[in-house]
């Protein structure tokens, strides 16, 4: 990704992109921009070296997005683009590990499992900065045998990277969250309690039995919280969204004809649509495979001429942008990450395990 260096350009850019059609029903894979890939190729020289060999490292992906590794920023306009990785995100963290682990391993030591559960990347540009975001979340099992398990840990941390054209160093950003992870893992001391693999799989793969990933058609109504999302079991039945004082509103309807604010829902469905409630903002989510993602990253050209217009309306090339009635599409922010300051990642998924916005 490059810093935007001539406004003036931007803002001519953004009138054109405003002009131009947009796929709002399904995926426009013709007009999106191509995506972007990220090889991984480990730095041999400065690999850590593990106290408790292993004779082998097995890679399980429990991650709900396997198809992408989420989204970078690229060129003088700072488009979002998909990043993928060059081959199956299994075979795309195994070979890593293998590359820069492997002359470590010793025939007599146990195996090693890793479970990946959520792994993604992010890219957010400010004035004069840029920063890469990596998130890896994973447990580490050891096995004598490959038929019991013992937890060696459990694992979620969040890379924080800054400098110029980071698009080009995010290999060197998940190599880096990875090696924590061996570094984590390298333990002779586990949990007593053992697990078949059984076991194992249905432990790191249960979030994905809920209703809420199980169905195209979802009920409507009002979640007042993410457990009645992910459950498909909204509350409150009878309700009615309204937009206004620049507020997204949602109220449930009584029997004798009132309605009561619903002052903070997690979401709702509304006419098949999934929306979740943000900052008084009503945003479009749709599933995509095991992942819930905001509308606009599934069509990325719609979110860049939103990101355009509002830019170019904010520097007076245009008149204000007045808001969608009900529903947003604003940029979001991951808020939740205590140790993120400044230039917070731009929020285009939810957490499966909280529901809280992710990048």
């Amino acid at each position: 990704m490059k810093l935007s260096i001539a406004f003036a350009i931007f803002t001519v850019q953004c009138t054109v992109a405003f002009a131009q059609s947009t796929d709002t029903e399904s995926r426009n894979t013709v007009n999106a921009p191509e995506s972007i890939i990220i090889r991984l190729n480990p730095a041999l020289q400065q690999k850590y070296q593990c106290t408790f060999p292993v004779r082998d490292v097995e890679v399980m992906i429990a991650n709900g997005d396997t198809s992408r590794l989420g989204f970078v920023q690229t060129g003088v306009t700072n488009k979002l683009r998909e990043a993928r990785p060059d081959r199956p995100l299994q075979q795309y963290i195994r070979d890593y590990i293998h590359d820069g682990y492997s002359a470590q391993y010793e025939s007599e030591a146990p195996h090693l499992l890793l479970v990946i559960k959520y792994f993604r990347i992010g890219e957010r540009t400010g004035i004069g900065r840029e920063k890469a975001f990596v998130r890896l979340k994973a447990d580490a099992f050891r096995s004598d045998d490959q038929l019991s398990y013992q937890l060696a840990c459990t694992f979620d941390t969040v890379l924080e990277r800054k400098g110029a054209d980071v698009t080009k160093r995010f290999s060197q950003y998940i190599g880096e969250a990875i090696d924590l992870l061996m570094v984590a893992a390298d333990k002779q001391t586990t949990v007593n309690h053992k697990y078949a693999r059984e076991e194992i799989n249905k432990r790191e793969l249960h979030l994905f039995d809920a209703p809420a990933y199980n169905m195209d058609n979802y009920t409507d109504g009002v979640y007042l919280s993410y457990n009645e999302f992910i459950n498909n079991a909204p509350s409150v039945k009878a309700f009615k969204p309204l937009f206004e004082a620049n507020w997204s509103k949602v109220f449930s309807l009584n029997q004798d004809g009132s309605k009561t604010l619903i002052p903070a829902p997690w979401g709702m469905c509304y006419k098949g649509q999934l929306f979740v409630y943000i900052q008084r903002n009503l945003v479009p989510l749709s599933r995509d495979g095991r992942a819930f993602l905001f509308r606009q990253y599934l069509h990325v050209d719609e979110r860049n001429k939103t990101v355009a217009v509002a830019s170019a309306a904010r520097a007076g090339f245009l008149g204000t942008a007045l808001p969608t009635p009900i529903f947003s599409r604003e940029i979001m922010s991951v808020t939740d990450i205590p140790h993120i300051e400044g230039i917070l990642p731009e929020a285009t998924t939810i957490d499966p395990f909280s529901g809280k916005l992710m990048f």
